[in-house]
């Protein structure tokens, strides 16, 4: 599968002749870019902060806060939407894109977890330009294969 990294303003400009999903994500709903939707099979818009402990963070739009809302730091049903929507669009689609603000981290993270999982391979998402989010990487990474072993489980329960 190909994956790419984009950042909000590149995403503004981009069109692509070819099946695609987007994942979009920035700090607040309001902050969402415009993106075309020609060619677009879906675009998942995930509100979070750039958070790897809960307490610090980096911002293109918030700065000084006194602490992080809950429902913005990366969590295990951010991780489950993620993945049932690029599965269930997977079959249908050529590209995965990832996007957030700056396009070094929330997307960089994403697109390694997703290369990971889908490719075998996630080593072009893991080195600089990128600077991934360890939170959200590891919490893509764990409920998928949790997932897994659930499914399979499940088999062999049968």
């Amino acid at each position: 599968m190909n994956i790419l990294v984009m950042n909000r303003y590149d995403i503004q400009k981009a069109y692509f002749d070819f099946p695609h999903i987007i994942i979009s994500m920035t700090d607040d709903a309001q902050f969402f870019p415009n993106i075309s939707e020609r060619n677009c099979k879906g675009i998942l818009r995930v509100a979070i902060w750039d958070t790897e402990d809960g307490v610090s963070y980096r911002s293109l739009h918030t700065f000084g806060a006194p602490s992080i809302p809950r429902d913005r730091i990366f969590s295990v049903d951010h991780a489950k939407s993620i993945l049932e929507f690029v599965f269930s669009h997977i079959n249908e689609v050529n590209l995965i894109v990832c996007q957030c603000d700056a396009g070094m981290s929330r997307s960089a993270s994403t697109a390694a977890a997703l290369s990971k999982i889908l490719n075998g391979d996630n080593t072009m998402f893991l080195n600089p330009p990128y600077f991934p989010n360890r939170l959200i990487y590891k919490t893509i990474i764990n409920e998928y294969y949790h997932t897994k072993e659930v499914k399979f489980r499940d088999l062999n329960e049968v």
